[in-house]
């Protein structure tokens, strides 16, 4: 019985015969706009992970790739995940997102009762372009050897070089090709599970591909492009293809152009991940958002989802010092608050994380962690514990600390304790600096922007942060500024005066705060002339000037304003 997918595809029929070549590239749409699943050369890809999945929420990445925009290829990378350095492509070189890993570290699962490998993907766009293509994926098993050549980090010959190179040809067996049965290509749309901290992706290669292989003993690497699909429009001269196998779609209903757009990438980066099952014991915390930035967790804040936080584990395995020590190290992503990533078949409060922990052979055998949240961009931590560095954490516990009820080494939901982490994000003050032609604030009319004018940033106290000028567009701002009391005061040009406040405050800004702040001028006028006496009486004829006469300026209501002479 076939699966019940929502499968959508479009192929290019480069030679308009409406039949569907090698040569001709076939699009698997997973945007949505027609599908959102699809089976490969028998693998299977969705955007929603399958209620059969066993996925736990605790995510190690395997590989980072990022475009940086200074090669030959601009909106299209590639990479694999391995712990050889240098790396060949575009991978990221921290061991904590680029790594080897062997295949009993990634999770098993059964679909329709067969047994699938499952890996995560998380792709980075603009929420301007969220479009994004995945253009080849291969999968590829290698072994190590009884002395242990070829475990992550001793072996410097270990998955090094090119795909279609000599390491691989000599060292490798590829175990899955996206493009095994001509080219193929995924359409993704970031879009979907942006910011929540959830794989975009869910990529299930069959058990059965990788033969009768030791998982213990067996490395797997998985290479993938992104982005080659570049523009697809209406002279791609894309048709739907026959995806009537699949119950639920009927390549008649599919719109191929809903599937139109830009698939480069463009921002951030791509990180294919694998779940690891708890068991055992775990230590556990939380991600907050400190509102107002004063590293306490008050009434109100909110737990913070999608966020990384790295662990460093180190243990002796037995009592006394020569007992061996063991390090282990991973990563894991805060829960965006509809997840069960404990396994205790609740589901967990937005950002939450857990991390499992191994036993010693003895009972208050020694351990000590080290707890580092990823940096964010415009995100500024305010509390990490027992602090050793800015986002990091350490402190050392004992075995009998994971079963007590006493609950030291785990944060609690609300509380400003050590294994939580704050933060709040940066806010901005902007705006224009305007003049006004009739002096009336309540009318916008025939204003003007006026460029070079002095903005000062102060704090709630009246001290001076910053300084600042209006650019050709008459706009200002002020970046990256904490939560708390702000003043922005003008410098009037000369020759004006302030139809708006001269200095505006801002007391009690939050995490995150975008204020706006204008300020309106109007230039002083002039009124001047000459008074004469006329010594013949006739109009154009001899004058002479007239000293000290008393000249008086009215409004418009006949009331004197001034006098001078």
């Amino acid at each position: 019985m076939p699966l019940d997918l929502d499968q959508s595809s479009f192929f290019q029929d480069l030679d308009n015969d409406g039949e569907k070549d090698d040569n001709e590239t076939t699009f698997y749409d997973l945007t949505t706009k027609t599908g959102s699943a699809a089976e490969i050369n028998g693998s299977l890809f969705f955007i929603d992970q399958p209620d059969s999945s066993a996925g736990t929420g605790l995510i190690q990445a395997i590989v980072r790739v990022q475009d940086t925009g200074n090669d030959a290829t601009p909106g299209f990378e590639n990479g694999y995940n391995s712990s050889a350095r240098p790396v060949s492509y575009e991978e990221n070189t921290s061991p904590s997102f680029t790594t080897s890993i062997t295949l009993d570290e990634v999770p098993k699962v059964v679909i329709d009762g067969v047994e699938y490998y499952e890996f995560r993907l998380d792709i980075n766009q603009l929420n301007s372009s969220p479009l994004l293509s995945l253009d080849n994926i291969q999968v590829f098993t290698s072994s190590i050897d009884a002395n242990g050549n070829g475990i992550a980090g001793e072996d410097a010959d270990f998955a090094q070089g090119t795909i279609d190179g000599a390491w691989f040809a000599a060292n490798a067996t590829k175990v899955y090709d996206l493009d095994g049965d001509g080219d193929s290509s995924i359409l993704l749309d970031y879009s979907l599970q942006a910011g929540s901290g959830k794989s975009d992706m869910f990529f299930y290669v069959p058990v059965a591909n990788f033969g009768a292989v030791d998982p213990a003993e067996t490395y797997v690497t998985l290479y993938s492009e992104f982005g080659a699909a570049g523009d697809l429009d209406a002279s791609d001269n894309l048709i739907a293809g026959d995806d009537s196998q699949y119950a639920s779609n009927d390549e008649s209903d599919d719109d191929v152009n809903a599937i139109y757009g830009t698939y480069t990438t463009n921002d951030g980066f791509e990180e294919w991940s694998v779940s690891k099952e708890l068991g055992g014991y775990f230590i556990s915390g939380y991600k907050w958002e400190d509102s107002n930035g004063d590293g306490l967790w008050n009434n109100g804040e909110t737990g913070a989802g999608g966020f990384k936080i790295d662990y460093i584990i180190t243990y002796r395995d037995g009592n006394g010092a020569n007992a061996p020590l063991v390090t282990i190290s991973g990563s894991t992503i805060t829960s965006d608050g509809t997840a069960d990533i404990d396994g205790d078949g609740a589901v967990d409060p937005e950002g939450y994380y857990v991390i499992p922990v191994p036993l010693g052979a003895a009972n208050n055998t020694e351990y000590s962690i080290t707890l580092t949240e990823a940096a964010k961009e415009n995100w500024v931590n305010s509390y990490d514990g027992d602090a050793v560095a800015d986002r990091m954490t350490f402190f050392k516990f004992a075995e009998n600390d994971l079963v007590s009820d006493v609950g030291s080494i785990s944060g609690r939901y609300g509380f400003t304790e050590t294994m939580n982490f704050g933060n709040y994000r940066l806010g901005r003050i902007s705006g224009t600096k305007y003049e006004d032609p009739d002096g009336d604030i309540d009318t916008v009319e025939g204003r003007t922007t006026l460029a070079g004018v002095r903005i000062d940033l102060l704090d709630g106290a009246g001290n001076l942060l910053a300084t600042t000028y209006t650019d050709g567009d008459g706009n200002y701002a002020f970046e990256k500024l904490a939560p708390g009391d702000y003043q922005v005061r003008e410098t009037a040009p000369d020759g004006s005066y302030a139809i708006s406040n001269v200095t505006v405050m801002l007391d009690g800004q939050l995490s995150g705060f975008d204020q706006d702040v204008d300020f309106v001028n109007t230039f002083y006028g002039r009124i001047e002339g000459y008074k004469y006496e006329d010594l013949d009486g006739v109009l154009g004829g001899t004058t002479k000037a007239w000293a000290g006469v008393t000249i008086s300026l009215l409004d418009g209501d006949g009331n004197v304003i001034r006098e001078t002479q």
